[in-house]
């Protein structure tokens, strides 16, 4: 009987020490498995935390070379400006400048009705300005080759604004004759009808103080 006892006593111990040992060993094993799902999120968000400084440091790069092609390219203006400034007068020649206009407008057959340059400069930051009102007749290739013929003029010149309407009902211009920009024998061979327009343009002419 107490054989028996002695056994059942080892035994019990034995389920108790075994118990006591798997649940340590599943303690241990969770607790391990907790850390290292911790260390895992840890370094994902590592993960980002590094791609999002790369793509600062991208964008801090790309925009250090966009200022530095606005600084390149505003120096390449600012040095256009001071070679435009250089070939402004420092008077406006208006009776001249309006008999280039009219010599041009001769040349492409352009007939102009009305020429009204204004009665005084108007001061910029760097410069002065005058307009000078055109009002015209002619076709639409007359005008647009005028247009083209003032860029070649002494006096720099801006075209700031050009308005066309029909000129009547139906009315046309025939180009012919051998002299002159816009002959028709020199354009093609012979004459050509195009429909008269009526234009209005505003140009801009330039001085330094």
């Amino acid at each position: 009987m107490n054989q028996l006892q002695e056994i059942f006593s080892k035994i019990s111990w034995l389920v108790v020490i075994s118990i006591v040992a798997a649940w340590g060993a599943y303690c241990v094993f969770f607790q391990d498995r907790s850390q290292l799902e911790q260390a895992k999120t840890r370094r994902k968000g590592a993960k980002v935390e590094i791609k999002n400084l790369q793509d600062k440091i991208l964008e801090a790069e790309e925009f250090e070379g966009q200022l530095k092609k606005k600084r390149e390219d505003i120096a390449e203006l600012e040095a256009k400006l001071r070679t435009e400034r250089a070939g402004l007068p420092k008077m406006l020649n208006i009776p001249e400048l309006l008999n280039d206009l009219l010599f041009e407008a001769k040349q492409v057959g352009l007939e102009v009705k009305k020429i009204t340059p204004a009665s005084s400069d108007t001061k910029r930051e760097l410069y002065f300005e005058r307009s000078i009102d055109i009002t015209t007749r002619s076709s639409f290739l007359q005008l647009f080759i005028f247009l083209d013929r003032l860029s070649r003029l002494k006096q720099l010149v801006g075209v700031v604004e050009v308005k066309v309407r029909a000129s009547g009902s139906g009315e046309k211009i025939t180009l012919k004759g051998t002299t002159g920009a816009m002959s028709g024998a020199r354009l093609y061979g012979g004459e050509k009808s195009y429909i008269a327009i009526e234009g209005s343009v505003k140009l801009l002419a330039f001085r330094i103080d």
